[in-house]
C-alpha cells in the first residue's frame, strides 16, 4: 500500500494541492483519500504551509529606501 501512496503523491502537479483543497473548505479525510495521504502527512504540509506563510510576512523581510526630502516618491506618483 506504501508503494500506491508515493505513486498518487508523486503524480500530484502542485505538492501543496491537499492544504489548498483544505483551505476550499474540502474534508480532511476526502483530500487524504483523494491524494493517497495520511492524516498526519496532511497535517505535516498545513503546518510547512503555515510557516512559510509567515516567513513571508515578517516585517524584517522588507526593505525600504529613504525617500529624500525634495525626491520623487519612489512608488511613481509623481509626488
Amino acid at each position: 500500500m506504501d508503494n500506491n501512496k508515493s505513486t498518487v503523491k508523486s503524480s500530484l502537479t502542485n505538492p501543496l494541492q491537499p492544504v489548498l483543497d483544505l483551505i476550499q473548505g474540502i474534508d480532511a479525510d476526502t483530500i487524504c483519500q483523494k491524494h493517497g495521504i495520511s492524516r498526519t502527512e496532511l497535517d505535516t504540509l498545513v503546518q510547512s504551509y503555515q510557516q512559510s506563510r509567515r516567513q513571508t510576512s515578517l516585517p524584517d523581510q522588507l526593505t525600504t529606501e529613504k525617500v529624500g526630502r525634495n525626491e520623487p516618491c519612489p512608488c511613481g506618483s509623481g509626488k
